[in-house]
């Protein structure tokens, strides 16, 4: 499977564990979510460890679209008749805060990452798919998040029977991002270890995580993989099992514009 962000940039190598150590705290998997949260504890002053069982540039965050943006792939009302509406909300309210964080990083480290602010389409291909759509707007308009519709479909070059616009939304290139907070999470004291897989957390005082390395001994520990080593068998029946996919196109300069659709 091919990446652009991993055809386009190579991050900096990190050494395998070879031996014990011992920190506050732990995080297993350096995707973007193991990655920030090592960045943040660094600022708190706690020793931290970051484990990748593979090469950080292959994580899973290599392969997403890198768009940051509030609607996500499940419908806003079927969240809501699923987990009510308070929950509802706090998924979209949490890639909004999302958008912020990483603009924050971006800006107050000085990252050069492509990182930039655009308005997201989402736009309906036929009339059922448009009530739908409407209905899902008119939900985040009731939790109080800017959102547009547009019935008629025009000002946008795909032809749609409708669409809905939601403003200041993002876009980055994951990798360049990753390998820059990584560096500064490295500079705060942060320890970061690739090819190094977790293989059983012992829950003694302190917690343990043995690895094909060494072990690993720490107060806390975060679970910040795709899907967590340790499989537990009630997370099964809560994953929706699809896939997706991504179509990359070379396209003239000026014949879009430059938005997420």
């Amino acid at each position: 499977m091919e990446s652009t962000w991993i055809n386009t940039f190579k991050p900096k190598k990190y050494p395998k564990l070879d031996k014990d150590i011992e920190v506050d705290a732990a995080i297993i998997g350096g995707g973007i979510t193991g990655t920030t949260a090592a960045y943040l504890l660094s600022k708190t002053g706690m020793r931290v460890a970051l484990i990748e069982k593979k090469n950080l540039s292959e994580s899973v965050s290599a392969y997403t679209t890198a768009f940051v943006r509030c609607v996500v792939d499940s419908r806003l009302t079927e969240l809501q008749d699923f987990f009510g509406a308070d929950k509802a909300k706090r998924v979209w309210e949490s890639s909004r805060e999302a958008v912020k964080i990483i603009g924050e990083h971006v800006k107050s480290e000085q990252i050069d990452c492509e990182f930039v602010h655009t308005p997201f389409y989402k736009f309906a291909n036929d009339t059922t798919e448009w009530e739908e759509l409407s209905a899902d707007a008119d939900v985040a308009k009731s939790y109080g998040f800017e959102i547009q519709k547009k019935e008629d479909g025009s000002g946008i070059n795909p032809m749609n029977s409708g669409y809905i616009l939601v403003p200041n939304q993002a876009k980055f290139h994951p990798l360049k991002y990753l390998d820059a907070l990584r560096a500064k999470a490295v500079q705060a004291g942060v320890l970061i270890f690739e090819d190094t897989e977790a293989e059983e957390i012992q829950e003694t005082d302190p917690f343990s995580i043995k690895t094909s390395g060494g072990m690993v001994q720490a107060g806390k520990i975060l679970i910040s993989t795709y899907d967590p080593f340790n499989k537990p068998k009630k997370l099964f029946a809560h994953k929706g099992i699809y896939t997706t996919y991504v179509l990359e196109l070379k396209i003239s300069q000026g014949k879009l514009e430059e938005v997420m659709y």
